[in-house]
């Protein structure tokens, strides 16, 4: 299972962010494979593909996006509670959006050897 968390981040306040987030491990990793902090590349870096930096057209705020990978469904919820009702971070300027997402299929290539080894989930 894959989740995106779309995290919207004071532009004054990325390292904070970035120095909480590296603390901010789950507290059960067993079923997480990984996280991936991620920082979109400006689309006037990368210009030969069609992009979406997912820059907001005002500068109140910066899009960061982490890719987390987690073994099911199950094992996620069990881990990561909701947001619903939390207050905003002093580097946040609105609750994290999550996309939640199953995979399908796979395409395995070179560069991570294990990932062969994982299987699709319905």
């Amino acid at each position: 299972m894959i989740v995106l968390v779309r995290w919207s981040i004071k532009p004054d306040q990325i390292e904070v962010f970035t120095n909480w987030w590296r603390k901010a491990m789950p507290r059960d990793t067993s079923g997480l494979m990984g996280e991936f902090l991620s920082f979109p590349i400006p689309s006037h870096e990368i210009s030969e593909y069609e992009t979406d930096d997912l820059q907001p057209k005002s500068s109140r705020h910066v899009q960061i996006v982490n890719v987390g990978i987690w073994k099911d469904e199950a094992t996620f919820r069990s881990v990561i509670r909701p947001d619903d009702g939390r207050d905003l971070m002093d580097f946040e300027t609105r609750l994290p959006v999550r996309t939640v997402m199953s995979s399908r299929e796979l395409h395995s290539g070179n560069w991570y050897p294990g990932l062969s080894q994982l299987t699709p989930s319905d």
